[in-house]
């Protein structure tokens, strides 16, 4: 598995998570032509949102439509910016369950962030390796320690 940071910071951030027949978006915080440009691909086989602050989510909706891409949010956040969603696949995030993306699982946890409807981090698993995915963490709760006791590296912000 192959981890790209496309942008990470204030003014957005986006990562590219592949291997060589699964490609995943996390967090569209720049603009959807740029994560494309980044990251050399016309499509993605999903884009997982960590929370709703717009460093993170800004372009979800017009990535998603743009590239027929599903959309991955939590409910809050599905419900909260319906309008940005328009038009899109969108899956909500349900933390008690463990997504296959092509031959990614992916598994959802909470985080712990001043984002006031939730927000969570991932865990990408694939035949070689399990990859953890946190950002805008001030601190590591208990079951977060457990969650991502066992990964073979980690993207911490």
């Amino acid at each position: 598995m192959f981890i790209r940071t496309i942008a990470s910071s204030s003014n957005g951030n986006s990562t590219y998570i592949y291997n060589e027949d699964t490609h995943i978006i996390v967090d569209c915080g720049i603009a959807a032509r740029e994560i494309l440009a980044k990251s050399q691909r016309k499509t993605f086989d999903a884009i997982f949102i960590t929370h709703g602050h717009s460093d993170h989510i800004k372009s979800a909706g017009a990535l998603g439509r743009k590239t027929k891409s599903p959309v991955y949010s939590l409910p809050s956040y599905l419900n909260l910016k319906a309008s940005k969603f328009k038009n899109c696949s969108t899956t909500p995030i349900d933390v008690t369950q463990t997504y296959q993306i092509g031959s990614i699982e992916v598994k959802p946890f909470s985080t712990l962030h001043d984002s006031m409807h939730g927000s969570v981090g991932f865990t990408f698993k694939d035949a070689d390796s399990k990859f953890c995915f946190i950002t805008d963490t001030g601190s590591i709760s208990r079951l977060m320690k457990v969650t991502i006791a066992d990964c073979d590296s980690y993207f911490m912000e």
